[in-house]
């Protein structure tokens, strides 16, 4: 089986994505919105919904400041932020107007948006992106739910520190891209999905946060390598479920097999154990141990 062929359709597909930003350019303007946000009882919730570009989102230094910074070309995007600070919420989109516009003169097209959250409210954060380049910092966010859909793009996202709270739903949905996943053991998750479609994936399950509660998480991908780094200490379950013979597993030999599951020597003494179900689809899943 030929593991590399989806790469080489991965990158076609992520050249075709872009195109439309590639071949027009126009007026680059600079816009920013800065926020005042209140500590309420009901967390800051935060949609996102972003067509293309770069996007940097990370905490702030400033507890309470919320900073939407657009770099993009005039005659390409529209940029709107709606604020409601007696229900904190925050709404935001950036839009490209025409996808299939352009002119020959060769020069690029820019958009990018950088995004700082507070850290002394706690926070619901959804953010559907079409296309681009995605560098997400979450680490020392309150993150009570996070959703997060990208149709195509090379994606990054990253707990560098521990969640203060409880992060209760974390969703991940990549159709079309390179996909990394940094300490996911910080963001404190009770339920984990993980979905791709065509790329490659890097998922780190460590951290340096010692969980008080049972995890799952629910990994998918359709078409691609998954690479799965787990925490060497803890106890897990595991339930691989193949692609018929399409699918190339590699197990750490510390597990146990039982039935249909495979379990960590430590399993069966732990009350708090992170059970998965992984699914690798057409191509290959690497289970390493750190």
């Amino acid at each position: 089986m030929n593991l590399h062929k989806p790469k080489l359709v991965l990158k076609g597909l992520l050249v075709l994505v872009a195109l439309p930003t590639m071949i027009y350019a126009g007026e680059i303007k600079h816009k920013r919105f800065v926020y005042e946000v209140k500590k309420n009882k009901q967390p800051l919730e935060i949609k996102l919904n972003i067509d293309v570009g770069e996007i940097v989102l990370k905490p702030t230094t400033e507890s309470r400041k919320l900073t939407l910074d657009f770099t993009y070309s005039v005659d390409r995007f529209e940029v709107e932020s709606n604020f409601n600070a007696e229900r904190n919420r925050l709404q935001v989109y950036f839009d490209m107007k025409d996808w299939f516009k352009g002119n020959t003169d060769g020069d690029g097209n820019e958009g990018r948006a950088e995004i700082q959250l507070p850290t002394d409210v706690e926070i619901e954060l959804r953010s559907r992106v079409k296309a681009g380049e995605i560098h997400y910092e979450l680490g020392g966010l309150r993150l009570r739910y996070f959703y997060f859909k990208v149709w195509a793009g090379e994606v990054t996202v990253r707990f560098e520190k521990c969640n203060p709270v409880k992060l209760e739903d974390m969703e991940f949905d990549v159709k079309i891209g390179e996909v990394r996943l940094e300490k996911l053991g910080n963001a404190r998750f009770q339920e984990a999905v993980i979905n791709g479609g065509i790329g490659e994936m890097w998922v780190d399950l460590t951290g340096d946060c010692v969980p008080e509660f049972l995890q799952r998480v629910d990994l998918d991908l359709d078409i691609g390598e998954t690479k799965l780094i787990l925490p060497r200490d803890r106890a897990i379950k595991l339930q691989v479920s193949k692609f018929l013979f399409m699918s190339e597993i590699v197990i750490p030999d510390e597990f146990y097999h039982h039935g249909k599951y495979y379990y960590s020597p430590s399993y069966e003494k732990s009350e708090n154990p992170l059970n998965l179900k992984l699914s690798p689809g057409l191509g290959s899943l690497d289970i390493r141990l750190r």
